[in-house]
C-alpha cells in the first residue's frame, strides 16, 4: 500500500501557479517500435523494432511516437529534437508492458539521470518503470536540466524506484506536467530531501501522484 500523498519541492522560484488540465497534442508523425530482440540498424518498425531508446531519442522528430516493448532498457536516454505546438514527440511503454529503464552497471556522470532533457520541449514521458539511478555524485529519475531551457513537457505514469537523488528534477521549465506517477526510494541513504525538485519554474501542474517517502527520510 503507498503511503503518504506528499510532495517535496524545492524552491519554485517564479511565475504564477497554473493548473493545465488540457494539452492538445495532434500527433501527425510516424509511430516507431523498440524491443530488446531489436536492432538498431533496423527501421523501427514493429515487426522490425529498434533495439534501445536512444536510437528513438536520436530519430524521432515534431509528432512521432516510439513504443518501447517490453523488457529492462540499461541505458540512459537524451533525447535530440523538441516537439512542436500539437505535435510532441512521444516516448511511451507499449500497452500492457512493463518497460524498465535501469541504471544497473552505468557508469556515472558528475550529475545525472537516466532520462535528460536538455533544452528540448514539447516531450512527453509515459509509462516507463525508472530505477536504480544510484551516480555518487547525485542523480536522479528524469531531469530537467540546469542552464537550459525547455517548456510543454509532460511526465506522466512512470514509476521510480531506488534513485538516488529526487524522482524528477526539474531546472527552467515553462509548461511542466507531472501526473500520475509513483514515485518509492528515492534520496537513497539521505536522510532527507525532495522527492521532485523544481526550480525557476513557470506554469505547471503536479497531481496525482503517489510518493513512498524512503524508511531513511523524514
Amino acid at each position: 500500500m503507498i503511503g503518504h500523498r506528499v510532495f517535496r519541492i524545492g524552491s519554485v522560484m517564479s511565475g504564477s501557479f497554473l493548473l493545465v488540465v488540457l494539452v492538445s497534442m495532434l500527433v501527425h508523425g510516424a509511430t516507431y517500435y523498440v524491443a530488446p530482440n531489436g536492432s538498431d540498424f533496423n527501421p523501427g518498425t514493429e515487426t522490425q523494432p529498434w533495439h534501445t531508446i536512444q536510437k528513438a531519442a536520436a530519430t524521432l522528430t515534431a509528432g512521432d511516437t516510439v513504443y518501447v516493448k517490453e523488457g529492462t532498457y540499461n541505458e540512459k536516454v537524451i533525447p535530440e529534437n523538441s516537439g512542436s505546438p500539437g505535435n510532441y514527440i512521444v516516448y511511451a511503454a507499449y500497452p500492457g508492458d512493463t518497460v524498465i529503464l535501469d541504471g544497473t552497471n552505468i557508469t556515472p556522470d558528475w550529475h545525472d539521470a537516466l532520462f535528460t532533457i536538455e533544452g528540448k520541449s514539447y516531450i512527453k514521458i509515459s509509462g516507463f518503470r525508472i530505477i536504480n539511478s544510484l551516480s555518487p555524485h547525485g542523480s536522479e529519475g528524469i531531469y530537467l536540466k540546469k542552464d537550459s531551457y525547455q517548456h510543454h513537457i509532460i511526465i506522466e505514469r512512470n514509476y521510480f524506484y531506488n534513485i538516488r537523488g529526487p524522482a524528477i528534477c526539474a531546472y527552467s521549465c515553462d509548461y511542466l506536467i507531472i501526473v500520475n506517477n509513483e514515485i518509492t526510494e528515492v534520496n537513497v541513504d539521505a536522510s532527507s530531501g525532495e522527492a521532485i525538485s523544481a526550480y525557476d519554474i513557470g506554469a505547471f501542474e503536479f497531481t496525482g501522484s503517489l510518493i513512498n517517502w524512503p524508511s531513511t527520510g523524514t
